[in-house]
Parts: structure tokens; sequence; C-alpha cells
């Protein structure tokens, strides 16, 4: 294990680097699943903007050397939503805008538009859960422990936020995550099937 390699957690300011480990794990899902072929509008930037600002994302990253190699996405949910980790940088800037949520809300009344409000009960009773949906060390750091501590130091953050169930995300044939996960006690939960017709 290199000892220059620095596990930190990402802010807003790391953005673009996030972006770029960001879009070559999408373009490595391709190797998993062919129809995983990005778009070409994809915009990982403004993606990765909009997550680090909402609040409910968060990400550790790995330095070499000041440099990014890698990152690890971790979630929390009650039930089905995303849990609110830190103030949302997004809503206070959306605040500033109050002037336009009072003129959208006079339009309304004047042209007598009401939102129509669903409420959908949930199915499942509400628990709350880590989820890690993404993970990422480029090629040529691979196999110096980054993973690892990685996952040390997120189980550690899921442990000091009152997290006891945690659920990981890998392609069947990624059999080298799996074995990892399993390896800490994580079990296989579920398969997705599917059929070309």
């Amino acid at each position: 294990m290199d000892p220059e390699i620095k596990i930190r957690p990402a802010t807003p300011d790391d953005y673009r680097e996030l972006a770029r480990l960001y879009r070559a794990l999408m373009e490595d899902q391709h190797k998993y699943d062919p129809y995983l072929q990005l778009d070409p509008r994809f915009d990982a930037e403004g993606l990765l903007k909009i997550m680090l600002l909402s609040g409910r994302h968060k990400f550790f990253l790995a330095e070499h050397d000041g440099k990014p190699v890698g990152f690890f996405q971790v979630n929390i949910l009650l039930g089905d939503q995303l849990v609110q980790l830190e103030p949302s940088q997004l809503e206070t800037d959306f605040q500033k805008l109050a002037p336009l949520r009072i003129l959208r809300k006079a339009l309304r009344l004047m042209l007598g538009w009401i939102e129509p409000k669903v409420l959908v009960p949930p199915t499942f009773k509400s628990f709350k859960a880590g989820h890690m949906p993404n993970a990422y060390v480029a090629p040529e750091y691979q196999g110096q422990g980054i993973y690892r501590r990685f996952a040390e130091a997120v189980l550690e953050w899921f442990k000091q936020n009152q997290v006891n169930l945690i659920y990981a995300s890998a392609f069947h044939e990624n059999q080298q995550v799996i074995a990892f996960w399993q390896k800490r006690g994580f079990q296989v939960l579920n398969s997705t099937l599917r059929k070309e017709i």
C-alpha cells in the first residue's frame, strides 16, 4: 500500500475531478453490460456538481500526491427516500429566489391552476439502510489496497451515522468485488435476470 494515498471526504469543489472518475466508471460498466453505453449528452460535471451540492450523496476520494485516483459513493436511505446528510447548498441558493416562488403562487391563483398532489403510501415499513452504489479506482492504482481503505472509511462512516444495515451493488461478473464484500460478512441477496427478445 502506497503511504502517499490519502482517503478523504469529497467537497463540492472536487466536482470536476470526481466527474472525471465517475465518467471512467460509467465507461467501465460497458464491459459488464454491453447495453450500458454512455449517451453523448451525458454531463458528468453537471451531475456530480448537483449530487455534491444536494447534501444527499456522500463521496470519499482517494488521492495520490493530491491527484484524485478513485472514489466511493455512499447514501443513507430511509425506506426508499434518500436521507439529507448535510444541508443542501442547492436549497439555500433556491431560497434566495423567494420572489419567484411568490410570483408562481400568484400566477397559479390568478389562473385557477392547482398542482395535483398525489400521495402514494409506502409499500414497506421504513428502515434506515446504507447503500454503496458506485466505487471506482483508476486502473493504474488498482491492487494497492485503496478499495479496502475506502471500505474501512465508509463502514466507519455508516457506524457514526447509526446505520446498521448496508447494501452494496456489483455486477454478477465482477466476482472480485462480490468476494471482497462476502469476506466482510455481506451476503448475496438477489439477482437481476435479463433476456433479449
